[in-house]
């Protein structure tokens, strides 16, 4: 009976030391209705600071490629948010990065459509692992949102590219971001739990 005791205990520790440690990251949407700070009352425009939901959002106008704006502005009454108030622009850019601040992620899905008045093009979605490119796909865009599904897993950037066109909206982009690597708090309640382990085994022993 005692050594059914101490085996559940055993277990116990484990799979609380454990799911501490590789706790699965959970799917979020993307949407920007969190940025704060817009300044200009007519266009409404914004950035996001590095580490954004553990991103940084880049391009080839560096940290003011992804341009957070506001639904139907007075400048340009038909772009607009496929949801909320808010959604992202490529800021007159043909490029849009979303790098990984630390690790590797999965890009699951996300919204996309061409600005206002704009022709249709080719969207090109490239994602990369450590430098070296692992997916490319060719996605239709226009005037309307579309839904895209992804599912990249285990990658660490993601770049849009529109192929010479220079007004891409992005909105409600769903990502499993990456899980943090253990922190020394989190291994040292495994060594704790395993040296209660340990301690109670001894003294079974001796009262025995």
């Amino acid at each position: 009976m005692r050594r059914k005791n101490m085996h559940q205990l055993k277990l116990a520790v484990a799979s609380l030391a454990f799911s501490a440690i590789a706790m699965p990251a959970m799917a979020e949407i993307i949407d920007f209705d969190d940025v704060n700070g817009f300044g200009d009352p007519l266009l409404q425009n914004t950035f996001v600071d590095p580490g954004y939901h553990g991103f940084n959002l880049t391009g080839g106008f560096g940290s003011s490629s992804w341009v957070i704006s506001t639904a139907k502005l007075p400048t340009f009454p038909q772009d607009n948010a496929h949801s909320g108030k808010l959604y992202a622009y490529s800021n007159a850019g043909t490029d849009l990065h979303l790098d990984s601040v630390s690790g590797t992620f999965r890009l699951n899905d996300f919204w996309a459509r061409s600005g206002d008045n704009d022709t249709p093009y080719s969207l090109v979605v490239t994602a990369y692992k450590g430098g070296a490119e692992v997916f490319s796909q060719t996605l239709a865009i226009d005037t309307t949102y579309k839904f895209y599904s992804m599912n990249l897993v285990d990658v660490d950037s993601v770049r849009f590219s529109t192929n010479g066109a220079t007004n891409l909206l992005l909105d409600d982009i769903s990502v499993n971001a990456p899980t943090p690597v253990p922190e020394p708090a989190t291994w040292g309640m495994l060594v704790a739990g395993l040296a209660i382990v340990a301690g109670v085994a001894r003294r079974k022993k001796k009262l025995a």
